[in-house]
């Protein structure tokens, strides 16, 4: 198939149009039913400062949620590309299973990181769900069962809390073991589950050391 060739002067005149969320929803759902002419969307959403309207604080945070499960397939901007690694190196995911997702070498993902400056968490989530220190010199945290790597999931995502869905692919677990895993965490008082959802889900935010 041919890519449609946009005019970007032509789309930068129509961002004074994306105010309001029904344009958002629109531009969003053409990302998923056109990937041909995704770029150009993407650019739109980008100079229209999506990730602002819909409350999240950086545009790597916005195309992770939203095209979380489109990321090997989106052929990103090498900019854009930079943001996203570093939003899932942020929520302790290993290059390695950063490089999986995206269909990239390690080396494309440390070049990445070292562009933008690698946030290098104190854990590392692998694939397999196996939680160990960063390769940063940083001091190991010694604990490591299913529901401290699950809490750790949480305190890492901060005050955008993290849903059943999210858990469950950070931790490589199904979603019912996520969810008994954040039933657990409220019980233990490490987090709380609020009445904001994303994606149909109920969004949990960590709460510290508990009570």
């Amino acid at each position: 198939m041919t890519a449609e060739v946009f005019d970007l002067a032509v789309i930068r005149g129509a961002i004074d149009a994306a105010t309001d969320a029904a344009e958002l929803d629109r531009r969003e759902a053409a990302v998923r039913a056109d990937l041909a002419g995704a770029v150009a969307h993407l650019t739109f959403l980008r100079d229209a400062d999506a990730h602002l309207l819909r409350g999240f604080d950086s545009w790597g945070a916005y195309v992770v949620d939203r095209f979380g499960d489109l990321l090997a397939e989106l052929r990103l901007a090498v900019a854009d590309r930079q943001e996203v690694v570093r939003e899932l190196r942020a929520g302790s995911r290993s290059m390695a299973s950063i490089a999986r997702e995206l269909r990239l070498s390690e080396d494309t993902v440390a070049r990445d990181l070292a562009a933008t400056g690698d946030p290098a968490p104190d854990r590392i989530v692998s694939a397999d769900g196996s939680v160990r220190a960063a390769r940063t010199g940083r001091a190991e945290v010694p604990s490591g069962r299913l529901w401290e790597r699950a809490a750790e999931v949480a305190r890492r995502r901060g005050p955008r809390g993290v849903t059943l869905v999210e858990l469950a692919r950070a931790l490589s677990v199904t979603e019912g073991s996520a969810s008994g895993l954040l039933s657990y965490l409220r019980r233990k008082g490490l987090v709380s589950r609020t009445d904001d959802r994303r994606r149909n889900q109920r969004v949990h935010v960590y709460r510290g050391e508990g009570s």
